[in-house]
């Protein structure tokens, strides 16, 4: 399917999905479904402040991923290959005609995407100190709450859609017990869509600044 295809705004998402169900079963197939554990450097010891306690695979993650937002922030808006995305991603009639090579920039953003989410798995595997074939789906689910919360488009926004997922999931389950934090994230989403389909941060919230 080439480029200005009616399909072409579902390759990626199709293909997406195609590539996980064929590492998933490749990996129940070379493996099996069992979770297994593995040991984690520095899992057992752990930093106090007042009444917080963070380990120090917490603390790692929570470095390395403030790395890699503030690294994504400053490729898509002073870089020209972020330039390039941030067009290609706003329209890409337009950004061919302004000589960016857009099926060029799709192999980019896969390879690029691809890299984050290994790197986010291994993040979160370290962290549970356990690996299964069915790790990334019920992440993936919240991620994706997360990014619509926050606003397609725009980092800092699935940021604060993260937080604001987990914030609502800790209070949540505190309050009404575990098995209400579903309900309730997935309850914010549909509101969110309701009234603002664009999210908290999305294009029309912030303009210029969509990325």
């Amino acid at each position: 399917m080439k480029h200005g295809d009616s399909t072409e705004h579902a390759i990626p998402l199709v293909s997406s999905l195609g590539f996980l169900l064929i590492f998933e079963y490749a990996i129940l197939g070379a493996h099996g479904s069992e979770t297994r554990g593995f040991h984690t450097p520095f899992a057992d010891l752990n930093w106090r402040f007042a009444d917080l306690v963070i380990s120090i695979p917490q603390f790692g993650s929570l470095v390395v991923s403030l790395g890699i937002v503030v690294g994504l922030s400053f490729m898509l808006n002073r870089t020209r290959i972020g330039r390039a995305l941030r067009a290609t991603a706003e329209s890409p009639d337009t950004a061919t005609l302004m000589g960016v090579e857009v099926t060029k920039i799709v192999p980019v953003v896969f390879v690029l995407t691809g890299l984050l989410c290994g790197l986010a798995g291994s993040i979160f595997a370290i962290n549970y100190s356990e690996v299964s074939p069915y790790m990334g789906d019920h992440v993936g689910t919240k991620a994706i709450a997360a990014m619509v919360i926050g606003g397609l488009g725009s980092v800092w926004g699935a940021i604060a859609g993260g937080l604001i997922v987990g914030i609502s999931e800790t209070f949540s389950i505190h309050f009404f017990g575990a098995s209400s934090s579903q309900i309730t994230v997935w309850g914010l989403l549909l509101v969110l869509l309701v009234f603002r389909p664009s999210g908290l941060f999305g294009h029309n919230a912030i303009g210029k600044g969509k990325f």
